[in-house]
């Protein structure tokens, strides 16, 4: 508060409280003031007095509550990999200090000198924001933060899918489109299903986001421009940019990668493995389709789990995209067969047919339109015939690309297995390598001719080989002795399909059998005989190589 418009103090000395008057005299007329001090005389006139009032400063309790509204959409997060930031709510932005003061800084209240409060500052001396140890990725709607089974707060990334209003007449459109695409993409006659299992997979990412199956998708056809991108740049419309990513075929080679985390489709695109780093890079693919969590690797930072909720799609034009094997159990292989060359596709893109296909096809990728595939997808019937969440559907297609991956090496081993195939040499559950190699020597020795002649493979080319078989890379060292009859001993290195359990235990009746010359496992063999084989030696852990 302050006085306006006070008179010059005068040159008066006299203390400030005047003299009562004299018996008989008036009193004196009381006079302006002349200092502040004034104000004490009872004698002063102050009704002249004139104040002028500021606004009150703002109180502690009312900025705190202001700046509380104004960061409600951030929070804190004390990331132990790298440095503090603060994550936007709202659309799910990451902000370093700077950003989140340069953002929040003109709106904050003022200071008394007028100044607005540093928003840095107020949240480290009041707590404004919510603190939490990471940013993760949980798609469920209306939980911004959530907390994992160790208790461990995240910022959840996910974010609802937004789309304008749309009529039942545009649904349906949106299901007239896509049948007659599928048709087109794979042939009137689709022996595979390949349409209904394509279909499938995505609706099952619509209804069922946080329950992502343990197998993926490739897309293969050699003829270009069929639609099979178009195809998924749809269901990225549907499901929102924020939940769908793009990698391109290099990604499995870099050592920095989200794949499999923070989405519901991952995309990888011309896929193509090839050359004997394949069946690492297969190997290493298949953490980020089966397991709930992956790895995910940053630069600048410790790689972290997280939970795995993307569905993996990848496209390739090559025949031999994948290393898969018949009996694989991560990768359904789908191929295009509505066209065999882009001769065909570009023929059938210049009839009036094609023209307006592929223009009513590109119109479901437009905003207005992503609403109405989301709802279309949402009401999919999922057939249980050609969709199991567990296991992937075997399709002639993949037959053939497991046929097209393999190298000479695996032919070369199906034809040793083939001549000396006993209990313990098989292609489908054991094969015992020691046994094999032993046999194959003694034949060449026999051999008229190099048509008899065999040359296995050696070390890495061998695991390699019968990877493609649908043996696991490493074989696993085995030692047993059995005592009925004659004392026998089977001893040596066997690799296992990947369909069976890891231990050589279970084969024991094939190694004893095969040791005693029988060609299989009899019947009548039964627990009893096994109880009398003794294992002797201890199993050793499994090698790269043999």
């Amino acid at each position: 508060m302050k006085l306006d418009a006070l008179p010059s103090p005068t040159t008066d000395t006299s203390p400030g409280f005047s003299e009562p008057p004299e018996a008989g005299e008036a009193a004196p007329k009381a006079g302006r003031i002349s200092c502040l001090s004034d104000i004490l005389d009872p004698h002063v006139d102050i009704s002249e007095l004139q104040f002028t009032s500021e606004p009150p400063a703002n109180q502690p309790s009312d900025c705190i509550e202001q700046i509380r509204a104004l960061c409600s959409d951030y929070v804190f997060v004390r990331n132990a990999l790298t440095k503090p930031f603060y994550f936007q709510k709202s659309n799910a932005k990451v902000l370093n200090k700077e950003a989140f003061a340069r953002d929040l800084t003109s709106l904050m209240p003022l200071k008394p000198s007028g100044k607005p409060m540093d928003p840095l500052a107020a949240d480290r001396d009041h707590g404004i924001c919510e603190v939490v140890d990471g940013v993760g990725y949980r798609p469920i709607t209306g939980q911004p933060i959530y907390t994992d089974s160790e208790q461990v707060t995240y910022a959840n990334a996910y974010r609802c899918p937004q789309h304008p209003e749309h009529s039942g007449q545009m649904v349906a459109e949106v299901g007239r489109i896509l049948a007659k695409h599928m048709t087109y993409l794979f042939g009137d006659d689709d022996s595979d299903q390949s349409g209904a299992i394509l279909l499938a997979y995505l609706a099952h990412i619509v209804q069922s986001p946080s329950k992502p199956p343990l197998w993926a998708v490739l897309l293969f056809g050699e003829a270009l421009g069929t639609g099979k991108t178009l195809m998924l740049e749809i269901i990225r419309n549907a499901i929102g940019g924020s939940n769908f990513k793009n990698f391109d075929g290099n990604a499995l080679k870099e050592v920095f990668t989200s794949l499999g985390a923070f989405g519901l489709l991952h995309v990888i695109e011309e896929i193509h493995l090839n050359g004997t780093s394949r069946w690492s890079l297969i190997n290493d693919l298949k953490p980020r389709i089966t397991n709930s969590t992956v790895k995910v690797r940053k630069m600048h930072q410790d790689a972290f789990d997280q939970e795995r909720y993307a569905r993996i799609i990848a496209t390739s034009n090559y025949p031999d995209a994948l290393p898969v094997t018949e009996a694989d159990r991560r990768w359904c292989v789908l191929q295009t067969y509505g066209f065999e060359t882009t001769d065909q596709v570009n023929a059938f893109k210049q009839t009036d047919q094609g023209t307006t296909h592929f223009a009513e096809l590109a119109r479901l990728k437009e905003e207005e339109w992503g609403g109405a595939v989301l709802e279309y997808f949402q009401n999919f019937q999922i057939n249980a015939a050609v969709f199991n969440p567990h296991l992937p559907p075997v399709t002639a297609a993949k037959r053939r690309m497991a046929h097209a991956s393999r190298s000479d090496n695996t032919f070369i081993m199906l034809e040793a297995i083939e001549a000396h195939g006993r209990a313990d040499i098989t292609t489908d559950s054991v094969l015992n390598i020691t046994r094999l190699k032993k046999l194959v020597a003694e034949s060449n020795q026999k051999a008229t001719s190099n048509d008899e002649y065999i040359t296995l493979p050696t070390r890495k080319e061998l695991g390699y080989a019968l990877a493609a078989l649908g043996f696991r890379s490493s074989p696993v060292a085995f030692d047993y002795k059995c005592k009925k009859g004659s004392k026998v001993r089977a001893k040596g290195r066997c690799f296992i399909q990947r369909k069976l359990a890891n231990d050589p235990k279970q084969f024991e009746q094939a190694f004893i059998a095969a040791e005693q010359g029988i060609a299989e496992v009899p019947a009548e063999i039964g627990a009893e005989d096994v109880s009398e084989a003794q294992e002797s030696i201890s199993f050793l852990q499994p090698e790269d190589v043999f």
